[in-house]
């Protein structure tokens, strides 16, 4: 959906079907996609630079299918930030690529599971899914540092938010559950690497290479 901003004029495209929201690249207009209207949400502060090699319209493949970095959510914690992007299929379909401390995880959300009560205390109970065991192992209290691009939610800064990984013996497939203002979230993935993505149209920087 191409489109003109209605705060400055700039062209926007939102290319996700699912996308709800989209934050101008030039007066950091955040607007509400309401069916084929646009409404003015108000501005957002500019994401900080960081040594990611991801950046918005990073292109990739993952089993034979192509897709496009569309948005992004950085989070804080007590120990830091993360990145969460927001990936759009050529199909219509999406998905997520969390970036933590060096580590890549790949998720789709499903939507026929319930997501459970869950806490701290959560921590190294059992929980069934599709057959499978899966063990709580994480638990994280965050905010949300900033945003760009589409998502398919909204977002508010300083946001919080909690959410739980659980993960599956030794095999790199994990659950995750997330909860905020916005509802709650269960998403299914796995651990992988960014050389399984096939990435181009990377950021480039001193000190890193593909």
């Amino acid at each position: 959906m191409k489109f003109e901003c209605p705060s400055c004029g700039a062209p926007g495209n939102i290319i996700s079907p699912i996308s709800l929201f989209y934050t101008c690249p030039f007066c950091r207009n955040q607007v509400f996609k309401n069916e084929n209207q646009l409404e003015s949400v108000g501005k957002v502060a500019e994401l900080p630079a960081d040594m990611s090699p991801l950046q918005l319209y990073s292109q990739g493949t993952l089993n034979n299918r192509q897709f496009t970095v569309v948005g992004r959510v950085k989070l804080q914690w007590s120990d830091g930030y993360w990145n969460e992007w927001y990936l759009s299929y050529n199909d219509g379909s999406s998905a997520w690529l969390a970036e933590a401390q060096g580590e890549w995880i790949y998720s789709v959300q499903i939507h026929d599971l319930q997501v459970p009560s869950f806490s701290k205390s959560s921590i190294g109970k059992s929980f069934n899914y599709n057959g499978a065991s899966f063990t709580f192992a994480d638990f994280k209290e965050s905010f949300s540092y900033g945003f760009e691009g589409e998502l398919p939610f909204k977002t508010v800064l300083n946001e919080p938010r909690k959410s739980i990984d659980l993960l599956s013996g030794a095999s790199p497939r994990f659950l995750s559950f997330e909860s905020d203002a916005s509802g709650s979230r269960a998403y299914l993935g796995q651990y992988i690497t960014l050389a399984d993505l096939r990435m181009q149209n990377l950021r480039r920087f001193d000190g890193w290479s593909a």
